[in-house]
């Protein structure tokens, strides 16, 4: 079963709109229970997971400035980190960054996620980073919009800037 998700921590993590080619996803069903990456021996900025030519990268996380570089580990269907009762990405104070650098230009990504308290990072390219108390105070940076519905995001370029990374993270957070 695939979800679509975009760059933070879910069932199936990342579906995106590419100019004319069907969309790619990234599916943490794959990935068998357990998984973890963090420090060490998983360095930032280190790729640890690519699926359709989608890298996912772990990254610092920031809380008032301050970075940290926690854990970042795959949960089953069922676990009350997992949105839509099925596998997902589970963060705690790490980022986790999707780049698209492999695909066609990308113009919409789409993830869903279960938020369960504490300061999330977003950031869209090479946008300043938000550090923000949960998802619904994104602020759309210049050449995107974000729309945060339930448990559901999606960022859409507008006037052709392409999405070529999106990075998210949180203190108690799924994908």
């Amino acid at each position: 079963m695939h979800k679509t998700l975009l760059a933070f921590v879910v069932a199936s993590l990342i579906a995106l709109g590419v100019t004319g080619v069907p969309a790619q996803t990234v599916d943490f069903e794959t990935v068998p229970v357990g998984t973890t990456w963090q420090n060490p021996p998983d360095i930032p900025g280190g790729v640890v997971l690519t699926q359709n030519n989608i890298a996912m990268s772990v990254e610092e996380f920031f809380v008032n400035g301050v970075n940290t570089f926690g854990v970042a580990r795959i949960v089953p269907g069922g676990d009350p980190f997992a949105p839509s009762g099925t596998q997902a990405l589970h963060t705690n104070t790490i980022n986790v960054k999707f780049d698209f650098a492999a695909l066609p230009p990308v113009v919409l990504a789409h993830f869903e996620y279960v938020d369960l308290g504490g300061i999330k990072n977003f950031q869209i390219n090479n946008t300043p980073l938000q550090e923000i108390p949960n998802l619904n105070a994104i602020v759309s940076p210049a050449g995107f919009t974000v729309v945060v519905t339930a448990n559901n995001v999606t960022v859409e370029s507008v006037g052709g800037t392409p999405i070529t990374s999106l990075l998210i993270g949180g203190q108690e957070d799924s994908v």
